[in-house]
This record gives structure tokens, C-alpha cells and sequence, in this order.
């Protein structure tokens, strides 16, 4: 009897298999912000949610992960995670989709390994874990699975991310996955 919880819900589960759901937030209506807040004012209380909603998602103890394309949504929060745990005496790991060079196909992706070997050097607490995969846009856009939150395909990259992030004992990935298309669009 495996269900979906909607989104900002919580679920309890009492001994006799009841469940009660309840919402734990909603979005403000009120913007955050004045409309003639200066760029830097905006930037800055930008950074200051961003961070604080990393510190929220971090596991107390133990390794810390997180996807990195060295894109603007997911390369913050993965920056964010392994400053916040770097006087912990942890590192981030992060996981990074890199297609191997040679490979022929209609629409290749777009190599992001610069951009994240860039944002590596700026904050030593990251471990970037390249995730190699060779068969192009076929395997990668596949797509998750809606009810188990898996990748379809068996040789989709994330399923390597996955297994490692397993393997590392990782308890939370954190991901930025689909903001570049929030701040572009």
C-alpha cells in the first residue's frame, strides 16, 4: 500500500496502519521582496534563502552529496552543502554527468565538465564524482519512474549515482535538477 504524499505534506502512521496527512507549508502570497529592491539587495536575501534551505536538507552526520552540472541551480546548492559541512570535517560529493567524447549522435550534450571543474576549484570541501555515460540523449531524458522515483532505464546515469551514493552511505542527495529551466524560462 505504497502511496504518494503530496508536496509541503507530512504523513503519520499510527500502530494500526492509519494514516493521517497534514500540510506543513504553503506559499507565501506576499512577495518576498519589495518590487524596487536593488540587484544587490535581491542577490544577497537570494543567497540567504538558498542557503538556508541547504543548511535544512543536510543529514546531521555522515556524507553529504549532491548533483553538480556546473549550471546556476544545481552548482550553488552543491557549493552551499560542502561549505556548510566543511568545518565538520566532511566533504561534498558531487555527482556530475559527463558524456564520453566520440560519440555520434543528433544532439550532443553540452560538456559540463569545465564549468564544474571551475566551481571545484573555488571550493576545495567538493568532491567532484564524474558520472561517465556513452549512449547520448536516448538514455538520459528516459525519464523516472512515478511511483518508485527511479530512473527507467537500467543503463540511465543516475542509477550510477545511485549505486555510489549507496555504496558511500549517503543518506540525502540534494539536487537542483530543473532550475536552469526556472531561471532561463
Amino acid at each position: 500500500d505504497i502511496r504518494s504524499v503530496q508536496a509541503a505534506h507530512t504523513v503519520a502512521l499510527d500502530a494500526r496502519g492509519h494514516c493521517r496527512e497534514s500540510r506543513y507549508w504553503r506559499l507565501p502570497l506576499e512577495p518576498l521582496l519589495p518590487f524596487d529592491t536593488d540587484p544587490q539587495g535581491a542577490s544577497a536575501e537570494i543567497l540567504r534563502l538558498l542557503d538556508q534551505a541547504v543548511w535544512r536538507r543536510l543529514p546531521p552526520t555522515g556524507p553529504v552529496a549532491a548533483h553538480m552540472s556546473g549550471g546556476l541551480d544545481s552548482t550553488p546548492i552543491a557549493m552551499l552543502a560542502a561549505r556548510a559541512v566543511r568545518d565538520q570535517g566532511r566533504e561534498c560529493l558531487a555527482y556530475s554527468f559527463q558524456e564520453r567524447r566520440g560519440v555520434e549522435h543528433d544532439a550532443p550534450i553540452i560538456d559540463e565538465a569545465p564549468y564544474v571543474a571551475e566551481a571545484a576549484a573555488i571550493e576545495p570541501n567538493l568532491r567532484v564524482v564524474p558520472i561517465h555515460f556513452s549512449s547520448g540523449l536516448d538514455t538520459v531524458l528516459q525519464g523516472i519512474d512515478p511511483e518508485t522515483l527511479l530512473p527507467l532505464a537500467k543503463d540511465d546515469p543516475e542509477n550510477a549515482v545511485l549505486d555510489h551514493a549507496a555504496a558511500h552511505g549517503v543518506p540525502v542527495l540534494l539536487s537542483g535538477w530543473g532550475g536552469d529551466q526556472v531561471v532561463s524560462s
